[in-house]
C-alpha cells in the first residue's frame, strides 16, 4: 500500500511540474525579455536624444540658435519626406 501511495504522490509530483513548465516558466522567460527590451528601448532613445540635443548645441556653436534649428530642422524633413516616399513601397502596384 506504501508503494501505491508513493507512485501516487510521485505521478502527481510529475503532473505538477509538467504544469508548471507550461504555464509559471514560459511566463517566466517571457516577462524577462519584455523587461530587457523595454530597458534597451528606453536606453536607445535616451541616446537618440542625448545625440539630438548634441548635434544641436554644436551646430549652434558653429551658426546661430536660428542656424541650428534650421539646419535640424532641414534634416528631419528630408528624413520625413524619404519615409513618406517609402511608405507604400512594398513592391507592390496598388493601383
Amino acid at each position: 500500500m506504501d508503494r501505491l501511495a508513493a507512485t501516487i504522490v510521485d505521478q502527481l509530483e510529475s503532473l505538477a511540474a509538467k504544469v508548471r513548465a507550461m504555464t509559471v516558466d514560459r511566463a517566466r522567460s517571457s516577462l524577462t525579455a519584455f523587461s530587457i527590451g523595454i530597458s534597451a528601448a528606453t536606453l536607445a532613445l535616451f541616446a537618440v536624444v542625448v545625440l539630438v540635443k548634441g548635434l544641436f548645441r554644436l551646430l549652434a556653436v558653429v551658426t546661430t540658435e536660428a542656424g541650428a534649428y534650421g539646419i535640424l530642422g532641414g534634416i528631419f524633413l528630408i528624413a520625413a519626406a524619404f519615409i513618406w516616399a517609402k511608405r507604400n513601397d512594398t513592391g507592390e502596384d496598388n493601383g
